[in-house]
């Protein structure tokens, strides 16, 4: 994690470092990141860096961040709305992931993120859906249950970690084919549609 000296740095210089680490993860993937690369484009020290990070993995850490805390502050607007539909809050997850990750410079910098989860177990999707899931299962007061079959916060739960399963292998598909963006999107949303609706008619039909 980024250090305390980092994280009161002036928000000037703070921005220069990390503009200097996304601009470096978007040229090129994990393996060959580099550090001094980085430190020339931010101008800072290479003793200041290891002040601020232990090493590159922990300021890839800090950039998976931004995902975690967009996630966040979206959830967030969401509880303080209301009564809360847990399939449209699903497609907004991915849609907010998917516009997150098409800002300007960002779609590289994701699919790089991407591969540093599959080249080293310390990145994990896995991780960061957690915290996702995390904040989803803190709004289970707040989710809409009149039309549920259920709505006892045992099976609410296991909805939501059907849907974070969904929703993490779809991002996870358009973050390595970007391409095929909206087939994606597509299959996501008939797969919620199934899981709201129900694949078998009723006995009577």
């Amino acid at each position: 994690m980024a250090s305390e000296r980092f994280l009161n740095l002036p928000e000037e210089k703070k921005q220069r470092i990390i503009a200097a680490a996304r601009d470096e993860l978007s040229r090129v993937p994990y393996d060959a990141l580099s550090i001094n690369r980085i430190i020339k484009e931010a101008g800072i020290p290479r003793g200041s860096f290891y002040d601020y990070f232990a090493d590159k993995d922990d300021l890839i850490e800090y950039l998976m961040g931004d995902y975690c805390r967009m996630m966040e502050r979206m959830l967030d607007e969401m509880f303080r709305m209301g009564s809360l539909d847990v399939f449209a809050a699903a497609r907004r997850a991915v849609a907010c992931t998917v516009a997150f990750s098409m800002e300007e410079g960002r779609e590289a910098l994701c699919r790089n993120l991407f591969s540093c989860m599959r080249m080293n177990r310390r990145f994990s999707f896995e991780q960061m859906m957690d915290t996702e899931r995390a904040l989803v299962t803190s709004g289970l007061p707040y989710i809409d249950r009149e039309h549920f079959r259920d709505g006892s916060d045992a099976a609410v739960s296991l909805l939501l970690n059907m849907l974070v399963v969904l929703a993490r292998n779809t991002i996870a598909r358009i973050f390595t084919d970007p391409q095929n963006r909206e087939a994606y999107l597509t299959e996501f949303d008939r797969e919620l549609e199934m899981i709201e609706h129900g694949a078998v008619l009723p006995e009577n039909q």
